[in-house]
């Protein structure tokens, strides 16, 4: 793995990591046992029944990673991604489960407004 990539990595679990304490989501460690890897490693907002995954860009498959862990967990997905390679930006990506499919929001840039909410 090259130093941007884990530079990104570590932006992208902070990021979301804050973004969860901003928004006042709480994440109880004791159930990312009831995922099996890859999905273990990823949070669960209980109150909002959401999955927080902190991912890099560029990646290909990890949405599909995502959906099945989505599928796993019967529950909505929030992805933050960290760019690995020129602008340091914040990308989110909004999957809304479904019975039949699972429908994807992406490419959403994550901000804050001058009052600090996101």
């Amino acid at each position: 793995m090259t130093k941007e990539r884990a530079l990104a990595q570590m932006r992208a679990l902070t990021a979301t990591q804050a973004l969860a304490t901003l928004v006042g989501w709480q994440s109880d460690p004791a159930t990312r046992l009831l995922l099996r890897p890859p999905f273990s490693e990823w949070f669960y907002a209980a109150s909002a029944d959401l999955l927080l995954v902190p991912s890099i860009e560029p990646t290909r498959g990890d949405l599909a990673i995502v959906d099945r862990g989505m599928r796993e967990a019967r529950c909505d997905a929030l992805v933050v991604k960290a760019s690995s390679e020129g602008r340091r930006t914040l990308y989110i990506a909004y999957g809304q489960w479904g019975r039949q499919e699972n429908v994807w929001c992406h490419g959403r840039r994550l901000w804050l407004s001058p009052r600090g909410e996101a």
